[in-house]
């Protein structure tokens, strides 16, 4: 069974982009590397959703798994720093019963959090969790 011309010729570019990925793998810039990945996986996505249902496309493997990380994190992140701060100052009101004491300590809290958070994107290092 052989593949229409426009399905081969598709198929083929997604190998070459996902060969060129893999090529670099030995380069020192990995980041350059995730992102020519990231793209050869979002190109494999759209060529397949072309004759398959958008649903039913599975795509496994590491890259894909830090590929869908990655863009969960930033919402994922905001939600919980707002939910954080707002729960911490909920519980620090009924503890101190006043308000200004919570709204300080919530701002001494979220600054110190957000100061170790900026350290090794200053220093140009990833962040793991």
């Amino acid at each position: 069974m052989t593949a229409a011309p426009k399905t081969a010729a598709a198929m083929t570019a997604a190998q070459r982009a996902c060969e060129e990925a893999y090529m670099q793998n030995n380069a020192p810039d990995y980041r350059s590397l995730y992102f020519k990945l990231f793209g050869a996986l979002e190109e494999i996505r759209n060529t397949v959703a072309q004759y398959y249902d958008v649903d039913s496309i599975l795509l496994v493997g590491n890259s894909t798994s830090d590929k869908d990380l990655g863009d969960s994190f930033a919402t994922d992140n905001t939600i919980i720093t707002v939910l954080t701060a707002v729960f911490v100052m909920i519980i620090l009101l009924f503890t101190f019963q006043s308000a200004g004491l919570p709204v300080l300590l919530v701002l001494v809290i979220q600054g110190s959090i957000w100061m170790n958070f900026s350290f090794p994107t200053i220093q140009n290092e990833p962040l793991f969790f």
